[in-house]
């Protein structure tokens, strides 16, 4: 094998592995958001009197919610109800978007921890710009993880403090540094 093939084998297969973590990376992003909009938490209220009752139902597709449950199974679950209900009784069907999102986004987060990782083993000039991406949005949630879990164990309490806050602050640092990271590597092209 002559050695001006094996470069040229090289660099073929390190923008073959580049472009194939990016459809990857796409592809993985887009069945992420496939798989959480077949799926989605659920929650049926029941509004008496100004008060709210609430009961979490089982996942169901964004397209296709539950059916609304009657008010003898808000009389199953809590106890304290009257027999009849009153007049100004609703009951109403809901997505649970914040945690929909919050699973959307740690789906993404794992999903950009393996793409990032296997792409270090490349030349980062040869990189394509989803992988610059998926580095930068890994890079981005960890340490968004790692802040609100911080924050968890300094104030305490019953679960992490304002998750959707710290997944948003990630997403939106990693697409500023991701698109930061490719204004120079144009620039400097």
């Amino acid at each position: 094998m002559h050695v001006g093939d094996r470069q040229g084998l090289i660099r073929w297969a390190t923008m073959t592995t580049s472009r194939f973590l990016s459809w990857l990376y796409l592809t993985a992003t887009i069945a992420v958001i496939a798989w959480e909009a077949s799926s989605v938490p659920w929650k049926a209220e029941c509004v008496i009197d100004r008060h709210n009752l609430s009961m979490h139902l089982s996942p169901h597709p964004v397209w296709a919610p539950p059916r609304s449950p009657a008010y003898s199974e808000f009389q199953a679950a809590f106890h304290s109800l009257i027999e009849m209900p009153p007049n100004s009784t609703s009951i109403s069907v809901r997505v649970l978007w914040g945690a929909a999102a919050i699973e959307v986004v740690l789906m993404f987060w794992v999903v950009s921890i393996l793409v990032a990782l296997v792409s270090f083993m490349e030349n980062p000039r040869r990189i394509e710009f989803p992988v610059v991406f998926a580095r930068s949005f890994a890079l981005c949630l960890t340490f968004a993880a790692g802040s609100c879990f911080v924050l968890y164990v300094i104030v305490g309490g019953w679960g992490p403090p304002f998750p959707e806050f710290f997944a948003v602050c990630g997403l939106v640092a990693g697409a500023f540094f991701g698109f930061q990271k490719l204004l120079n590597r144009n620039a400097r092209a």
